[in-house]
């Protein structure tokens, strides 16, 4: 009954923008093989995306269960298992990363719309600004931090500063994109 209630209008421009936001998740995984130098073609790595965030998000534990379709395809590709898991844990900091921006720049200019914490203005726009460090310090640290980060037998190589700005970006155009899908409908 609800669905009939929309107009065509509603439904287009709510598919319209759930097909873009659909596509730009398949974006993750392609900066982030770019990132590990795996070299995979957009084409080839768009249906592995698109399978691992769809049944991510209807299964749960996105990171587990698309993390298996994940290394299931990519391993078939060549990658080791090192590089998987590196893809694997740079798209939820991806999604992060834009999170924090758009959080960020929301309690900058609205701290109103967080009625959730009991806070007063001030407090709400310290918190936006702390908010927006983050990214920048992610940024302003991978441009200066060229050496490996070594934690145990891992060796992690922070990605250029490049790179770190297209996450950005792509974390918060994804975000943008579903909640334009909620707005519109």
């Amino acid at each position: 009954e609800e669905l009939r209630s929309l107009s065509p209008t509603v439904l287009t421009g709510s598919s319209l923008f759930a097909l873009a936001s659909y596509s730009i998740l398949t974006l993750y995984d392609y900066l982030a093989l770019q990132y590990v130098g795996a070299g995979l073609r957009y084409l080839r790595v768009a249906p592995v995306s698109f399978s691992a965030f769809a049944i991510g998000h209807n299964v749960g534990l996105s990171s587990l269960s698309g993390g298996a379709i994940r290394y299931r395809a990519y391993s078939l590709a060549g990658l080791s298992a090192a590089r998987i898991a590196l893809v694997v844990g740079f798209i939820p900091l991806t999604y992060g990363l834009g999170a924090a921006i758009l959080l960020g720049v929301t309690l900058l200019l609205d701290p109103a719309a967080l009625t959730a914490l009991p806070l007063g203005k001030a407090w709400l726009q310290s918190l936006g600004v702390l908010l927006l460090v983050v990214p920048l310090l992610y940024v302003g640290w991978n441009a200066l931090r060229r050496a490996p980060v070594t934690i145990g037998a891992w060796e992690l190589t922070p990605p250029d500063a490049r790179v770190g700005l297209c996450q950005c970006l792509l974390g918060s155009v994804d975000l943008v994109l579903a909640s334009l899908v909620l707005y519109v409908l």
